[in-house]
């Protein structure tokens, strides 16, 4: 995530967090940090049973993912833009 956010905007989506993992078998799973398709780092298998460490991993992945949408429609997240949306709102909904 750090290296992430020292990155210039077109950039910052080719550092990604990656799972192997399969959900429905309670077998090892691995997560990778990759740099475009490049693998930077391979964690050890982990263990499945250790769901707070899968947790932590998925929750970060989750965060990536949220953090390249935001990233994406930022231009748009302007005063300006809200209170459009909310006259919008009002006018498609006049009992508000």
């Amino acid at each position: 995530m750090q290296l992430r956010a020292f990155a210039d905007g077109e950039y910052r989506g080719v550092f990604q967090l990656a799972l192997l993992y399969e959900p429905r078998k309670q077998v090892s799973w691995f997560y990778l940090l990759q740099i475009d398709d490049h693998r930077i780092y391979q964690s050890p298998p982990l263990d499945y049973r250790l769901e707070h460490q899968f947790a932590e991993v998925c929750t970060m992945k989750v965060c990536q993912s949220l953090d390249d949408a935001l990233a994406e429609i930022r231009e748009q997240l302007t005063p300006e833009r809200y209170i459009q949306s909310q006259i919008e709102s009002m006018a498609a909904a006049p009992a508000m």
